[in-house]
């Protein structure tokens, strides 16, 4: 029998080592997910855009809940002080709360902010006490960055028990705007994550040919006839459990597109979505429509300030990024079969001219 020196011996125990001290993150971004993009974004980048209000995450029996936000916004701004940070953790079964801030504000290419959506549905969902998360979003963290990442990283989808979309824009926004003759397209007034929620963008045409509905069957769309930023007919998802707000709570309810991540009855039906995978209307209350499940009604009235800040510094934001145009879709796009895309329309980077 040949022997083996014991350089070589102590070399293989080293990789040996390495392999099993390898933290799970590194091992799950070197494991193949069939069919699925590489992410071009690095490790430390993706990783560092995830919040988890316990240090203790993976103990809550109802799983892990991440939080997406909206154009302009941050997560802090979004979602700390609101119920879904404050009251959600607490409510039965008890649930780990985490969210994203999304670079730049999420202004930058909607298509690489999905990936941070998809690198955080891999990393928390092996950590949630029910081996799946649950996913509450908000605006373009609701319509756009979610479901573009189950479109085109299909993996993920069986991470995820639930998706709940608040104000949603699965159709694209602005349709109105340019209807009117304003030149939107290609006048470098908008950041690129704006010119692709236009309804007629490359974007949305891209993922609608692929996700015209619902991608998981758990999936819960809520949202206010007086939206002024997202028209609610492009909430309304096929597949879904659908519910505009004033059908359950009538005309006075009042909920417009930046309070609806604070309102009472929006809340109640996210929670019901976390129990039972989606709402359900016959288990809604009239009480829910002006209180907590919780039993508490304050908090509305505590945000509004807060609220209007946040509506100011958007508003300023979103004027001061501005972009040559909508961003060319990337290679994945072309190559995915559904989305019928030109290979014109794809590059690495780019605008469309």
């Amino acid at each position: 029998m040949k022997a083996f020196s014991l350089p070589l011996l102590f070399a293989a125990f080293l990789l040996l080592a390495d392999a099993f001290h390898a933290s799970p993150t590194s091992l799950r971004r070197s494991s193949a997910h069939s069919g699925d993009p590489e992410l071009s974004q690095s490790q430390q980048e993706l990783e560092k855009a995830i919040t988890c209000l316990s240090d203790d995450v993976g103990q809550a029996v109802g799983g892990i809940v991440l939080l997406l936000h909206g154009t302009g916004a941050t997560g802090d701004q979004t979602w700390l002080h609101g119920p879904y940070t404050e009251i959600l953790p607490k409510l039965s079964p008890g649930f780990d709360v985490c969210y994203l801030n999304f670079p730049n504000r999420s202004l930058s290419d909607a298509q690489v902010t999905a990936e941070y959506i998809v690198h955080a549905t891999r990393s928390l969902a092996p950590r949630s006490a029910t081996r799946k998360i649950s996913i509450i979003g908000h605006s373009q963290g609701a319509g756009v960055n979610p479901q573009w990442a189950m479109a085109f990283w299909p993996s993920i989808r069986s991470m995820i028990n639930a998706f709940v979309a608040l104000s949603g824009d699965f159709r694209g926004t602005l349709g109105s705007v340019s209807d009117m003759g304003f030149p939107l397209h290609n006048s470098s007034i908008l950041s690129p994550a704006l010119y692709q929620q236009i309804a007629s963008s490359h974007y949305m045409a891209a993922q609608n040919r692929v996700a015209p509905g619902a991608l998981i069957q758990n999936t819960t769309s809520i949202y206010s006839k007086y939206d002024e930023i997202v028209p609610y007919t492009s909430s309304s998802l096929d597949g879904a459990a659908n519910f505009l707000l004033q059908d359950l709570c009538g005309p006075a309810l009042i909920v417009d597109h930046y309070l609806q991540v604070v309102e009472m009855s929006t809340f109640a039906l996210a929670y019901d979505a976390l129990l039972h995978g989606r709402a359900d209307a016959r288990r809604f209350r009239t009480r829910f429509c002006s209180t907590y499940p919780d039993g508490s009604h304050k908090k509305l009235v505590d945000a509004l300030p807060y609220f209007h800040n946040i509506v100011a510094e958007t508003t300023a934001i979103v004027l001061i990024h501005k972009s040559p145009g909508e961003p060319l879709l990337k290679p994945y796009v072309c190559a995915n079969r559904d989305s019928s895309t030109p290979a014109a329309y794809c590059a690495k980077s780019g605008y469309f001219p």
